[in-house]
């Protein structure tokens, strides 16, 4: 369980889950509405399943690093 809401579930959080694990958080993308997830490991990766609208401060240690946009 991540305790906050994240634009995007970390790799290196998505990595540590196991093959029969779970992950919940809230995922709240830039300028969209958040929405908590329950994330399951799937062959291409996490697959994270919108179950409700949250809301809840975004974690600063978990952001995504900036990119350039042109």
């Amino acid at each position: 369980m991540i305790e906050g809401a994240v634009r995007a579930i970390p790799p290196a959080i998505a990595n540590q889950v196991a093959d029969s694990g779970r992950l919940v958080t809230i995922l709240a993308p830039d300028g969209g509405a958040s929405v908590a997830v329950l994330a399951e490991p799937s062959l291409g990766g996490l697959r994270a399943q919108p179950e409700f609208d949250a809301a809840a401060p975004l974690l600063p240690g978990l952001a995504p690093a900036p990119t350039f946009v042109f």
